[in-house]
């Protein structure tokens, strides 16, 4: 399937649900941690449209999109049994690292298109405190969309 059958499909699926419809697009997109989905292509196509409210666009978007990355971070947090206790202790100096500069790094990777999924499995692992995780990540998330909103949309 290619590229564009693949935002077409999305597009035909999500679209009827309207905000809706951009919350589960962004969530999807980045709860798929093998196959990314380009959620952002598609808000962005919807932008370019009058019908569409950029604020309510953000919102949709930004908070499916920051909870589709807790996934990650949940996967990362239940698989968390298959390590080792050696490796656990070495963990607790990471999530001592990660209070100091963590919020840091996670809305720079919410932000960027980064590869998130390498940094929300970990947090998961190291049971860094889920609050210290999201709260960047909707942040990010939404400042993400409302710049390519802003940015990347026709001006009226």
């Amino acid at each position: 399937m290619a590229l564009s059958d693949l935002l077409d499909a999305l597009w035909q699926l999500f679209l009827p649900y309207r905000y809706f419809g951009v919350f589960a697009i962004s969530f999807i997109g980045t709860a798929s941690i093998i196959i990314p989905v380009p959620y952002t292509v598609l808000i962005l196509g919807l932008s370019l449209s009058a019908a569409w409210d950029p604020l309510l666009l953000t919102l949709a978007g930004g908070l499916g999109s920051a909870l589709g990355e807790m996934v990650g971070y949940v996967l990362g947090y239940y698989g968390r049994r298959i390590v080792s206790a050696e490796r656990q202790r070495k963990m607790e100096f990471l999530v001592r690292i990660f209070d100091r500069y963590g919020p840091l790094a996670i809305f720079v990777f919410a932000l960027t298109p980064l590869p998130d999924d390498l940094l929300y499995i970990p947090l998961g692992l190291m049971h860094y405190k889920f609050y210290k995780a999201f709260i960047p990540t909707i942040i990010g998330k939404f400042l993400m969309i409302s710049i390519i909103l802003s940015k990347l949309s026709p001006v009226p």
